[in-house]
């Protein structure tokens, strides 16, 4: 079975929906696909064609071939903005697909209350990644990571914001990993802000993008995972914190909750001075926070836990 891939090569575009990516080609190319990677859809190739949402922008209607399947990862209407943008610019696109692969339950539901049929929506979540990583002995110093690419819909800024309007001693550190170049504008706010505030300047880093290997020690090293972003539609990288035992404070957005055992292994919030507080609150009663490392540690997780099955299911759609 021909499989052509439309999205951004997995190995040379670094985000969480590309390691999907990657793994579930891996996966049907070891159940007999072949899969070919392509920028572009065509009609008339032998074959299935399979089209990551990112690539969505640069399509119209009439270039989706009659066997398609979308792979949705994300679309700009789930994040606020202009209302007419699903109605006039995503849902053509939609309606041409045969089926639609979504990551999340969330996103199930979002497409059903856009009027598409149960049974043309396949959800696969992303398989469980444990990162190995052997966490440092609790202790009561706030030592967080938030590992994502520094751009608006990840809600760096606001959180920083926060943190500098609460401000806190500087007896705490984060460490930011992601890309600082997918928005230079947006990343310099970040990092302008960090520069300018007395308090920031000596309990924030940013890393830029970094190597698994150096993911997982940055990871090893934190005690808290710190996810701001406005809207996930599953947050992988909280997904592998979490079964990494590191507890979490997250920004209520799409499918973060999930993720979140209220007080078990970590805290949701509404707003960012929230977590901003949250954090004061870690440190002005450091046994809280060392309880909840204790906890996160032991917490157990209902994640999806073979690619292979993905693959076969995805074998069945196309038979």
């Amino acid at each position: 079975m021909r499989i052509h891939f439309v999205g951004p090569h997995p190995d040379t575009f670094i985000s969480g929906g590309n390691s999907y990516n990657r793994s579930l080609i891996r996966a049907l190319e070891q159940e007999g696909c072949e899969v070919l990677l392509t920028d572009m859809p065509s009609k008339g190739l032998d074959g299935f064609s399979l089209i990551d949402s990112i690539e969505f922008a640069k399509l119209t209607p009439h270039q989706i071939p009659e066997q398609c399947i979308s792979l949705l990862h994300h679309l700009p209407s789930l994040y606020p903005g202009p209302a007419f943008l699903f109605a006039e610019c995503e849902k053509p696109i939609l309606d041409s697909f045969t089926y639609h692969i979504v990551t999340s339950r969330f996103m199930v539901d979002f497409m059903i209350s856009k009027g598409y049929s149960s049974s043309r929506i396949v959800c696969l979540e992303p398989v469980v990644k444990e990162l190995n990583v052997q966490q440092s002995e609790t202790t009561p110093k706030v030592n967080a990571i938030m590992l994502n690419n520094v751009i608006p819909r990840k809600g760096v800024l606001d959180f920083l914001l926060a943190l500098a309007e609460q401000r806190l001693p500087p007896v705490y550190r984060i460490t930011v990993v992601g890309d600082l170049e997918m928005d230079m504008q947006y990343a310099s706010k970040c990092t302008d802000l960090v520069r300018s505030d007395k308090n920031l300047s000596r309990t924030v880093r940013f890393t830029g993008t970094q190597d698994n290997g150096s993911v997982r020690r940055l990871m090893s090293r934190s005690n808290l995972f710190i996810s701001a972003s406005h809207f996930e539609t599953f947050g992988m990288s909280i997904q592998e914190a979490s079964v990494s035992g590191v507890p979490l404070i997250v920004f209520s957005g799409g499918n973060t909750d999930r993720h979140v055992s209220e007080g078990i292994n970590g805290h949701v919030h509404t707003t960012h001075m929230g977590m901003a507080r949250q954090i004061e609150r870690f440190i002005d009663h450091p046994e809280e926070f060392i309880e909840l490392h204790k906890s996160a540690q032991k917490y157990t997780h209902d994640y999806a836990r073979s690619w292979s099955d993905h693959a076969k299911k995805i074998c069945q759609l196309l038979i």
